[in-house]
């Protein structure tokens, strides 16, 4: 298997970025969305720990849980509970993250493994990997990475790509990119290029892609694609923290607002791990960790 960046050695890449429209179901992805146990404990970690800029002004921590009427506790399946929530810019990605917290009902935490069907991963691009993580480790985050440092896993000493994995308050996991070289839009000269995210892409890992590979062109409207074999690579299953895993990918490319490359900006692939086989888990839209994509 060649050795490259965790987006072709562990998991497929996907660009968001205008192309040629194509007709499909599906016009945009919207917001990840990420239910938590407490805001109070997960806007700061994606705030004041990671540098993800909010939307709005108003301080969503200062905000009272409200009522859901009928309509949206139909949607959410979320009868008789309360809810607040905040959003999130992330710069240079076609799609936002938004923080959820559901009260005044029964909840259970979810707290997966990176292999378990299911599981999310925001992957953020950062301008400096060492200053993040400096502030992650502050924060008591827990380290999934093997040895707690970031690695490099295109397999050239040269190379100034690292990478790191982290779990949030609610046990969800955080991957942490330093490019190399940096994107255009963090350069210095660039009047827009402040704070530390740079971009971001989304991952999921799946139980079956030839079902899943399915859902997504069948259902959705995807041109979407199972690719090659079982494979691994040392460095990115100590990435992952699944030393001797194994993998292999699914391609997904919705079309009107994204188109697949090879580079590491922009991404969203699904991916199979086999080693012991990931648990299937379900998880209701207000349970603590639960994650999903919103798509128009």
């Amino acid at each position: 298997m060649r050795k490259a960046s965790i987006a072709a050695s562990f998991l497929a890449t996907f660009a968001l970025a205008q192309t040629t429209p194509v007709v499909t179901p599906v016009v945009q992805l919207q917001n990840l969305a990420h239910t938590t146990e407490s805001l109070d404990k997960t806007v700061p970690f994606y705030r004041d720990v990671l540098g993800l800029p909010m939307n709005g002004t108003r301080d969503p921590l200062t905000q009272q849980p409200q009522k859901l009427d009928e309509d949206m506790s139909k949607f959410t399946a979320t009868k008789g509970m309360s809810f607040r929530g905040a959003t999130f810019r992330i710069p240079n990605a076609a799609f936002g993250f938004e923080l959820t917290e559901f009260t005044s009902g029964s909840r259970k935490a979810v707290h997966p493994n990176i292999q378990d069907i299911g599981t999310a991963t925001l992957a953020l691009q950062v301008r400096d990997i060492e200053r993040v993580l400096a502030r992650v480790k502050a924060s008591g985050a827990a380290i999934v990475t093997i040895g707690g440092v970031p690695v490099n896993p295109t397999g050239n000493p040269t190379s100034k790509l690292r990478e790191i994995i982290v779990r949030d308050p609610d046990g969800f996991f955080v991957e942490l990119q330093q490019p190399e070289p940096l994107p255009a839009s963090a350069a210095s000269s660039n009047t827009n290029a402040t704070g530390d995210i740079l971009g971001a892409s989304v991952q999921f890992s799946i139980g079956d892609s030839v079902k899943t590979v399915a859902f997504l062109r069948d259902a959705i409207g995807f041109n979407a694609r199972p690719t090659g074999a079982l494979g691994t690579n040392a460095v990115v299953a100590n990435l992952i923290g699944l030393p001797g895993a194994q993998w292999h990918h699914a391609w997904e490319h919705s079309g009107h607002h994204s188109r697949l490359r090879t580079n590491r900006v922009f991404r969203c692939p699904t991916c199979e791990n086999r080693r012991g086989r990931g648990r299937s888990r379900i998880a209701r839209i207000h349970d603590g960790g639960a994650r999903y994509q919103r798509r128009s």
